[in-house]
């Protein structure tokens, strides 16, 4: 999710449709032996807020990045953004620059236990110090970290250009990089998936040039995303399928925990036209990990 703008190159597998399964060259991910260590099926979204004064409640998803990037007001506020985005990231408690909660919620679950994690266009309001839209972003920083693992999520992504949504790990000391991007689709290349590493492990910055991935429309259909991340390699999957997989990082050999955000603009993605509806949700059914006891 934190990038360099670098047009990655797509290329190498294509997961296609055939009837009513999914055809893949990549080998199946291997569920032998896997301990469950984390589960959320968003029955309920259990959540807390966090601002300079430390944790409020007792949920399992914080609602602000939780990382080092520019706030634009405070860290009270939780209004940090990234990337040249061009939203806010808030739950129900943000004020902006005003003094009360301005009445924003981009989560919702709907009776079938789906979180829907929703960006909108909120232009002309002035506690938003010129953001135009708002969007949500979990993260279990506070509640949840594992050194390596499978880590999946199933979830359907909105269509539309300007559209970002991810699904990704940073490091529980708050370092970076490293970074694992287990997914991140652009809206207006729904059938694109990238993955990718970032590290500093010869002492600079380096992304790994993973080739994307074509798969079927993730605005049309839930799909599972998820990654095997292990001491000595890193496997990413779509649909239980291998899609790539690169050596582990030696600075990636630590807890990490995750995060999922719909981010809206950027200097990647670009800014939503005209094309582009709002509000736009980002639906995630469940996420889960799992440990391998070889790991351990």
């Amino acid at each position: 999710m934190i990038r360099s703008f670098i047009t990655a190159s797509v290329a190498t597998l294509t997961i296609a449709l055939a009837g009513s399964a999914f055809a893949a060259t990549g080998d199946d991910l291997n569920r032998a032996g896997l301990k469950k260590t984390f589960g959320d099926e968003f029955k309920t979204f259990s959540w807390y807020e966090a601002d300079a004064n430390g944790l409020k409640g007792g949920g399992t998803w914080a609602t602000f990045l939780g990382y080092n990037w520019t706030p634009i007001d405070s860290v009270k506020n939780r209004t940090q953004v990234g990337n040249k985005e061009e939203q806010l990231y808030v739950d129900k408690g943000f004020r902006g620059t005003g003094d009360k909660p301005l009445g924003f919620n981009p989560f919702s679950v709907d009776r079938n236990g789906i979180l829907n994690m929703t960006a909108s266009y909120k232009p002309q309001v002035p506690e938003l110090s010129g953001y135009q839209y708002i969007s949500g972003m979990i993260s279990s920083q506070y509640t949840f970290q594992q050194k390596y693992g499978v880590f999946e999520m199933r979830a359907k992504l909105p269509a539309g250009r300007g559209l970002w949504p991810a699904f990704w790990l940073l490091p529980a000391n708050k370092g970076w990089p490293p970074e694992i991007d287990i997914m991140e689709i652009l809206g207006h290349e729904p059938s694109t998936l990238y993955t990718t590493m970032h590290t500093k492990e010869s002492g600079t910055y380096a992304k790994t040039d993973i080739p994307a991935t074509h798969i079927p429309d993730s605005s049309k259909a839930f799909h599972t995303y998820a990654v095997d991340w292990g001491p000595k390699e890193i496997v990413f999957y779509f649909d239980n399928k291998e899609v790539s997989r690169r050596p582990t990082y030696s600075d990636m050999h630590q807890p990490f925990y995750i995060l999922a955000n719909l981010a809206v603009g950027g200097g990647w993605p670009g800014s939503p036209d005209a094309n582009t509806k709002f509000p736009a949700s980002y639906q995630i059914d469940w996420i889960r990990v799992w440990q391998r006891p070889s790991y351990e």
